[in-house]
Formats: structure tokens, C-alpha cells, sequence
């Protein structure tokens, strides 16, 4: 299915659901009509709310996703508001360097944020930016959608990932605390070696990797057997297209992102069941609260984005097929990746047993490839009843999973001789314990 062809039914979808939004807004008009002006006034609502919750879903469902903006414009430090600045540090083609700039003068640890580049925007961890923003200072490699990259900037293969990732660690200096997840903690535990190997002063004060396929052979997931079943061939000739001419990356070789969405949706297909009924349930009930959070999730899990060809080929390759860097034959331009040399990049892994994607041994095999760091220098995370988003976002992220990671980054650059402001606390909540009514 080419590109354009996509584009075209993905409109014609739209155009469907506005038609069955307006539809059924009409007939919980008409209902509330009849009934209102004593027509039909033995009329049960029911029919009318069930037509006016059906109308307020197809209406989310006709709706572009373009990419969701991070939208952080302040945070609470000890209970007070502080202004949050996102400022560009530095912009390249494919990334932007990002900093949510706080409007304090605190002494927190510097924190660099690689989301994956794996279909989604990286303001699918705004939770994870919003959560650490109190008491540290927040950096984030923002990807493109290589869809409007222009293709004068050549390819983008996973060595230039590693390169960016890189990059953006020499722009920001020592002492910065790494953390990937999902696909990106592949290439920031890879840089993060190169980096180790050298000796180099910019090398990451701690890294932090939560539910990457690290080695995908540890345990057998549904995405590394779709990726070993079909020759790397397969994946040219069925799977890569062209950017269409009204895009700026015009000729562009790409994986599109609604292929990936496809994808992900189809590993996850009863919780997405789930959350349809659940919205529906919530949008009948009027629970604007619960509706609300849905529609969030969704309105960043539905902004997809383009992979580049090249980095999206070298991914299936030699992360999926050849666990490269857990068999020691990756290579970043001609130099062997040594996860071994990381002796004093002290590591925290986090895990979720639920992760449909990412099963917990994949990713937890960081620590055996890091296996010249002392046992005081690594900390493993692996949560019961996380799936694979929530290790970066919802309660269980905020509740079990941040006090974890703020503990640990704090502990690491004390080790390095850094010292810290405080972690922020929340101010207590006052209650009316032992108070006489009035």
C-alpha cells in the first residue's frame, strides 16, 4: 500500500466518522426535543445519552493527531509554582535539543531524556519530564518526523542516532544523568560504552534504562519473532515507502508511522478494547475526568510519526535479528561497542512484568553486559503490574517508580562528588482531624 493511497483512506475514514458524530448528535437532539417540549414526554433519556456519548466518540475518532505540543509551562517546587521555560539548546535536522528551562536557581541534577524513536513524538514522556521537572534539570532530544525533513540532509541511520545522542551529551557537558527507554536504550547504552571506553569527561554521570530490548534473545517477545521470521528483504520490499510530494521530506524513504501504529496496536489489541469500552462507559456516565485522561493518552498514542528507512532497517537488523550489542559485533563507524567498559556509569534498569513489548529479561540484561560495574553502582527495577507505558508515565511511573530514579540519580552524582540541593518536598496537607463542627 503505498503512501498517498494511505493518506487517502485515512481522509475518507474522517470524513465517515464526522458523518456518524453529526448523526448521532442529530438524533440526541431530536430525542431531547421531543421529550423537552412535551411531544413524547414519557420518553426514557437513555436513548438520547447513549446517541450523544456515540456522537462525542466518533467525533474524537474524526480528528487529526498532528504532533502534541510537551505544553509544560510551570511546575510546584515545595508547593510553589515555578514558570517552565522550552527552550531550543540545539537543532539539527532530524532532533532538536531541548530544555524546560525552570525560573529558579536551584542546584538539581542535570537530566538528558532520549525518547524512542520507535513511531510516537517524544511528548509521549511528558510524564516523565513533568514528574522529574521539581528537582532536576530537564533536558530532551526531541526527534523529527523524518516526513518533513528534507531529503538534502541525507539519510539517518542508527549511528546517527548514536551520533546525536552523543552530541547532545558533548553540548550539555559533565555530569548529566542519561535515561532511555523502550527502543532508544539501545543506542544510549551503546554510547554510553563508547563514551566509557574513552575515558571521556562527558560521559554520563549515571544511565537509567527502562523497557529496552537490550538482547532480545533473554526472552522471546511477539515484536523480535515478527522481526526474525522475515528476511531483512522482506522489510524493503513490503514495509519501506516514499514520502509523497506534498510533504517537505518529498522522496524520502520512510516506515511510516501508521504502519508502526498498526503494529503496536495489534501487540496490545485487548487493552486497546478495553479503553474503547471504558471511554464509551465514561462518556455515557458523563465522567469527564475519566474521559479526559483517556483522550489524552490517545490523542499522543494516535500522533505518529515516520522512521527513517535506514535507521528503521538497521533497528530490525541488528537489534531485533542479530541482538548485536548484547553479542558483542555491534560497531559504531568501524569502532567494536563494549558494554563492559562501563566501570564507573553506575546503572538502573526498570522493568515491567506486564510489558507486552518489552518482556523484563530483554531489558535486564544491561546488567550482565555491564558486568565490570561493582554491585554498589547498579540497581534493578522490575514492577509487578507495570505494561510497557507505564514505566514512563501514570500512576505506577509516579508512585514506584520516580522516588526510585530520583533516589538513584542523586545517589550516583554524590558517588561522583556532585553535590545537590535538596529533593523538593511536597508541603503536607492540613486536615480538619479533631476539629468540633461548627
Amino acid at each position: 500500500m503505498k503512501y498517498s493511497w494511505h493518506d487517502f483512506l485515512q481522509k475518507s475514514m474522517k470524513l465517515q466518522f464526522n458523518f456518524l458524530a453529526q448523526s448521532t448528535k442529530n438524533y440526541s437532539d431530536a430525542m431531547k426535543f421531543l421529550k423537552q417540549n412535551g411531544i413524547l414526554p414519557g420518553l426514557s433519556d437513555a436513548a438520547a445519552n447513549e446517541a450523544e456519548a456515540a456522537s462525542e466518540f466518533w467525533d474524537y475518532l474524526s480528528k487529526d493527531h498532528p504532533k502534541p505540543p510537551f505544553g509544560l509551562t510551570e511546575t510546584a517546587i515545595a508547593g510553589k509554582k515555578v514558570t517552565v521555560a522550552e527552550t531550543a539548546v540545539k537543532e539539527k535536522p532530524f532532533a532538536t535539543l531541548k530544555h524546560f528551562k525552570r525560573d529558579c536557581t536551584r542546584n538539581d541534577p542535570k537530566v538528558l531524556i532520549v525518547p524512542p524513536t520507535s513511531g510516537h513524538y517524544a511528548s509521549m514522556m511528558r510524564d516523565t519530564v513533568k514528574e522529574l521537572l521539581p528537582g532536576h534539570e530537564v533536558y530532551v532530544l526531541d526527534w523529527e518526523n523524518p516526513r518533513d525533513v528534507d531529503k538534502k540532509h541525507g539519510d539517518f541511520s542508527l549511528e546517527d542516532y548514536i551520533d546525536y545522542v552523543r552530541d547532545a551529551l558533548d553540548e550539555l557537558g559533565e555530569d548529566v544523568h542519561i535515561i532511555g527507554f523502550s527502543q532508544s536504550t539501545v543506542p544510549v547504552l551503546a554510547v554510553t560504552s563508547l563514551m566509557a571506553e574513552e575515558k571521556d569527561k562527558n560521559r554520563p554521570a549515571s544511565m537509567t534504562l527502562m523497557g529496552g530490548p537490550i538482547d532480545v534473545t533473554a526472552e522471546q517477545s511477539s515484536v523480535a519473532e515478527f522481526a526474525q521470521q522475515h528476511e531483512i528483504d522482506w522489510f524493503k520490499k513490503n514495509v519501506i515507502m516514499q514520502v509523497p510530494s506534498e510533504y517537505e521530506g518529498a522522496g524520502r524513504d520512510v516506515y511510516p508511522g501508521f504502519l508502526q501504529l498498526a503494529g503496536l496496536m495489534a501487540v496490545n489489541a485487548d487493552a486497546h478494547h478495553k479503553n474503547r469500552n471504558d471511554l464509551l462507559a465514561a462518556l455515557r456516565a458523563k465522567d469527564k475526568e475519566k474521559s479526559g485522561k483517556i483522550k489524552d493518552f490517545y490523542d499522543d498514542y494516535l500522533a505518529v510519526s515516520d522512521l527513517p528507512a535506514q535507521f528503521y532497517l538497521d533497528t530490525i537488523r541488528l537489534v531485533f535479528q542479530e541482538a548485536a550489542l548484547a553479542k558483542g559485533t555491534m560497531t559504531q563507524h568501524g569502532k567494536k561497542i563494549d558494554p563492559s567498559a562501563v566501570t564507573d556509569i553506575p546503572l538502573l534498569t526498570v522493568s515491567g512484568k506486564k510489558d507486552d513489548i518489552v518482556p523484563p529479561a530483554q531489558n535486564e540484561a544491561a546488567q550482565d553486559l555491564c558486568k565490570n560495574l561493582p554491585d554498589d553502582a547498579r540497581k534493578s527495577l522490575v514492577l509487578e503490574k507495570a505494561g510497557h507505558y507505564d514505566l514512563c508515565s501514570g500512576t505506577i511511573f509516579k508512585k514506584q517508580i520516580l522516588p526510585a530514579l530520583t533516589a538513584f540519580i542523586r545517589d550516583a552524582g554524590v558517588k561522583r562528588g556532585i553535590s545537590y540541593d535538596a529533593v523538593p518536598q511536597a508541603p503536607v496537607r492540613k486536615t480538619n482531624k479533631g476539629k468540633k463542627p461548627q
